[in-house]
């Protein structure tokens, strides 16, 4: 779960260095953004405010959006796919693969995260909506940005103990901070007139920022290949042709995996599973090869 709030903790694939639980970067990813994160939380105690004020009559009910009515739904789903991501480690997915009918076709849980980013995302936006620059804030943003430094110091320090793969703590826990730090700031500096041009430029700052962290976070997770990769017909599927030989191959499930994981596809790097090489090296040519391999599935590209 520390990769929801540090998304290259274990590495990234981008880099070679990704060595995360499962080894399976984007299954396990549930990354929304620090700054979400934080306003998702927001949204739900605003909403627990409100109904603690509501029980007790309080005028503090005049004042929640009608946003922040749907709250409830979208955390319980954020919780429950939390939950019955977890899978096995819980006993909660097991009871549900076993009688809950259709789960038991459905072997992947991590997925399930993908209803946890859409439910935490939309909880984002009421809190945002909600937010607003009162004491708690300042003192909460404060707080945050103690943390957030005191995250930078420990990932310095980290840099003189951390070696081979836990070297990516470092990174992973200095974003971290740089983010509750930048996090803070803007609470602080968040205007506390209705004046329309002061909030605008601040609104765009906060924008500005929750896109380039998830920028960050996701830079190099979708590479490229030349056009040709797709277009260019392979020797041995020609070769086969000319021989009279049309239909699917066949590949004995222990050649199809050896062929597939270990000489092309690794889940820890974007570079050749069977070669230990910089990852601009990595030419269109080798995905090429993995296509005259034959490897089943490949047809469609």
């Amino acid at each position: 779960m520390i990769s929801f709030l540090a998304p290259r903790f274990f590495g990234h694939p981008a880099t070679g260095d990704y060595w995360g639980y499962c080894c399976n970067y984007w299954e396990d990813n549930g990354y929304i953004g620090v700054l979400a994160m934080v306003l998702a939380l927001s949204a739900s105690a605003s909403w627990l405010r409100w109904r603690w004020s509501a029980n007790r009559h309080d005028a503090f009910i005049g004042h929640v959006p009608l946003s922040a009515t749907i709250v409830p739904f979208f955390g319980v789903a954020a919780f429950i796919s939390l939950v019955l991501a977890f899978g096995a480690h819980t006993p909660i997915y097991p009871l549900v693969f076993r009688y809950v009918p259709g789960f038991g076709q459905f072997q992947a849980p991590a997925r399930l995260l993908c209803i946890w980013t859409l439910a935490m995302s939309l909880l984002a936006g009421i809190g945002a909506e909600l937010w607003r620059p009162t004491a708690r804030t300042v003192g909460l943003a404060r707080y945050g940005i103690a943390a957030g430094l005191a995250l930078l110091v420990a990932a310095g320090a980290a840099g003189a103990v951390l070696k081979g793969q836990t070297a990516t703590f470092r990174l992973g826990t200095a974003q971290l901070g740089i983010s509750l730090v930048l996090i803070g700031v803007l609470a602080l500096i968040q205007p506390r007139s209705a004046e329309r041009n002061r909030q605008l430029c601040w609104s765009t700052v906060v924008l500005l920022f929750l896109a380039a962290d998830l920028v960050w976070a996701n830079w190099g997770a979708n590479p490229t290949v030349r056009s040709w990769l797709y277009t260019r017909s392979t020797r041995s599927a020609q070769e086969l042709y000319k021989a009279g030989i049309e239909g699917s191959t066949f590949y004995p499930d222990a050649d199809e995996y050896a062929v597939t994981f270990d000489r092309y596809l690794s889940f820890q790097s974007f570079a050749p599973a069977s070669q230990n090489i910089n990852l601009d090296c990595v030419t269109t040519e080798h995905w090429f090869n993995m296509r005259e391999a034959l490897v089943p599935d490949t047809g469609i590209l």
